[in-house]
């Protein structure tokens, strides 16, 4: 199947229109089949368009991990893909500055297409070039963690959190992982420092049930 072209900032259209396939999206498919997402931005080069959503790699990598090593969607280093090899995870072959994402395994339903429409949009509306701003993300209440959430339990998707961390460093380039490296080391201290506030409350709340009440002006 071939959609229309749509508008990312409105997807009003194609929530409509994709009632009419939804019995085509519950067909049988293989591992080797893609949900294919082709983007394009008036006046840019698929490069360019590339480049808004450079530090998203670690992510969508971590959430198709499945299909990294797939020779239709192959996997690569930040730097080394490039506008010669349609098979690419992110193929800049096509004209017009389209840029198209291979990356995505076969849309089983109608809701999961609707998803990954609203996770592009997503990643363009909060477009970002490097992978650590991205971890903040993660780590933060985004809009991009609350999009995930619809699909991720909560393990699940500190499993994924801990994917993109690795993929960070497997295909981004060394001053990615050494800001995402930083950002890690900033957020666990952050967890340190409030569990430690947590435990003083919970002791002063259970000595204080203990505590005999003051009859005298000192009592607050």
């Amino acid at each position: 199947l071939v959609s229309a072209i749509y508008n990312l900032e409105d997807l009003t259209q194609l929530k409509e229109d994709t009632k009419q396939i939804n019995d085509f999206l519950k067909a049988d498919y293989s591992r080797n089949c893609g949900g294919h997402i082709n983007v394009s931005i008036e006046d840019k080069s698929n490069r360019e368009v590339f480049n808004l959503i450079r530090g998203f790699i670690p992510l969508i990598y971590a959430m198709y991990y499945g299909r990294l090593d797939n020779r239709y969607a192959t996997a690569k280093k930040v730097n080394d893909i490039n506008q010669y090899n349609r098979y690419d995870a992110f193929n800049m072959t096509k004209n017009n500055g389209i840029l198209e994402f291979r990356i995505f395994s076969a849309v089983r339903t109608r809701e999961q297409l609707i998803w990954r429409a609203e996770f592009i949009a997503l990643l363009f509306k909060h477009h970002r070039k490097g992978s650590a701003s991205v971890l903040k993300m993660l780590f933060t209440d985004s809009p991009i963690k609350k999009h995930l959430l619809k699909i991720y339990e909560i393990g699940r998707y500190n499993t994924l959190v801990d994917r993109v961390i690795k993929y960070t460093d497997i295909y981004m380039t060394a001053r990615d992982s050494q800001q995402t490296a930083k950002i890690i080391t900033d957020y666990k201290n952050k967890v340190q420092t409030l569990t430690e506030a947590q435990n003083i409350i919970a002791e002063a709340v259970e000595y204080g049930r203990d505590m005999p009440i003051l009859e005298s002006e000192d009592n607050a």
